[in-house]
């Protein structure tokens, strides 16, 4: 079994705060959304986890304000007041890692006796149904110990709780669209087709006949789905804040996802005291942003 995750620091107090963490899931969102949290708050870097089941990587300063600090695979940030805590992850898992890794983070946060978390992810947004097509992009999903205050403010933004059900994938294997599959699919029934498709209920049902609370399927979403079972497994107060997405250019739901951080846990007053809702004069990109994308072609060139 891996080593449990370590903090190397000299300035970490392990205090009850909120702390955000991003799951390397679909368009890398969470990541971007914690470089603007970050370097829009001019968090201090404050140590990293030392984890055997992440890529290792090592580069340069990610921030402005971090000059002379090298950046690696899981850094920790915390504001001046210690009220907040960022964990950013920039590098994927290694191969079958995933449990392990889990085990690690869910041990960090038992430890660091943090009052909220709130873990970053996406779902892909090709598995929408009907319903979820239209109204807001987020969902939330939450163990039994999230503080009651947090569900309130989520409600009160309009961001529901994510349906216990989505669209099936689209099939991996492109066998169904040979003659004979497309000929096996036409020859369902009706009622065939109803029993199939019966999962697609647009209630919101996050609990089974037991009573049990169960967690959704999360495409695209990385650790996301394991780490709320075993956050609620543990009692902690996890909650997975989610944001369907597409891979693209993910800048602008990046921002969006900034925003919602905010409605939800009000982090933009730490600056200057002021009220701020969020938008693109709010926000800081980071240096590193510059080419995040690749640069622009010359228009020389069609000249």
């Amino acid at each position: 079994m891996a080593m449990p995750s370590t903090v190397w620091t000299d300035r970490l107090e392990m205090v009850p705060v909120a702390r955000n963490q991003p799951s390397v899931s679909l368009g890398n969102v969470p990541q971007l959304c914690c470089d603007l949290l970050i370097s829009t708050l001019q968090l201090v870097p404050v140590g990293y986890l030392d984890d055997p089941c992440v890529t290792p990587v090592v580069g340069p300063p990610a921030y402005a304000h971090t000059k002379g600090t090298m950046s690696t695979c899981l850094e920790v940030f915390q504001s001046s007041d210690k009220a907040l805590t960022v964990v950013q992850q920039r590098a994927p898992l290694l191969r079958g890692q995933l449990k392990p890794f889990v085990d690690n983070m869910v041990q960090f946060m038992a430890d660091a006796q943090f009052s909220q978390v709130l873990l970053l992810s996406t779902i892909d947004a090709r598995v929408r149904n009907d319903s979820q097509l239209s109204g807001s992009s987020f969902r939330i999903l939450a163990t039994n110990h999230t503080p009651a205050a947090f569900l309130a403010q989520a409600e009160k933004l309009g961001v529901p709780h994510l349906e216990n059900e989505l669209v099936k994938e689209y099939p991996k294997d492109p066998s169904h669209l040979s003659r004979q599959g497309l000929q096996s699919s036409f020859s369902n029934t009706t009622q065939q087709l109803a029993t199939e498709y019966s999962h697609l209920s647009l209630k919101d049902q996050l609990t089974n006949a037991t009573g049990s609370t169960k967690t959704p399927r999360i495409p695209g979403g990385g650790i996301a789905r394991n780490l709320h079972q075993m956050a609620q497994r543990h009692q902690l107060p996890l909650t997975v804040l989610l944001e369907f997405v597409a891979e693209g250019d993910n800048i602008p739901e990046s921002i969006l996802m900034a925003n919602c951080v905010n409605g939800l846990l009000n982090v933009l007053t730490t600056i200057d005291g002021a009220h701020r809702t969020g938008g693109l004069t709010d926000w800081v990109a980071p240096p590193s942003w510059h080419s995040i994308y690749s640069t622009k072609v010359p228009q020389e060139l069609y000249q």
